[in-house]
């Protein structure tokens, strides 16, 4: 019953963006092909975005990021404490990635399927081995961490959106 009034209320809400209520052709016309290689440039254009319209909540949307070291100093200007940073590079699926702390993983994905399956990863590691954590999540880039309170800092300043990855 919860699925069918929440898919009934984005419905509504998603008609108030165009004028017209989804259809699923539509939707799955708006996703991004999941047989994107990792290994071709970055086109944002075929990203997932929230559109201009969406509820104000006080958060800033979220912006892609040329670099790590770019998403790295957005994290700092935000006043989280990042000054154990090193540049690992150890995330397979990332373009690059490195850590503030031993609880942060800061990456950059050159596609959104190399993002989108390392939120996968994340999710079946929670699942295998019982344990929670949070990923901070913008249109090139993932700051992943054990506690959703330090996401939260980081997220009053440059945007995204948490997925909770739990059992």
């Amino acid at each position: 019953m919860k699925k069918i009034a929440l898919a009934a209320a984005a419905a509504v809400l998603l008609a108030g963006c165009t004028g017209q209520a989804p259809t699923a052709e539509t939707e799955i016309s708006q996703q991004p092909s999941p047989s994107a290689s990792t290994t071709q440039p970055v086109d944002l254009s075929t990203w997932p975005t929230v559109p201009s319209n969406a509820p104000q909540t006080g958060i800033p949307r979220a912006v892609s990021y040329d670099s790590l070291e770019d998403l790295k100093e957005a994290i700092i200007d935000t006043g989280y404490d990042c000054s154990g940073w090193e540049q690992d590079d150890v995330v397979d699926l990332a373009a690059e990635s490195g850590h503030c702390s031993g609880g942060d993983v800061v990456m950059i994905f050159a596609t959104f399927s190399a993002q989108d399956e390392q939120l996968q990863f994340y999710k079946r590691w929670a699942s295998t081995t019982g344990e929670i954590s949070y990923s901070l999540v913008g249109p090139n880039w993932v700051v992943h961490h054990s506690y959703q309170s330090s996401l939260d800092i980081i997220r009053q300043g440059i945007g995204g959106r948490i997925e909770v990855h739990k059992p």
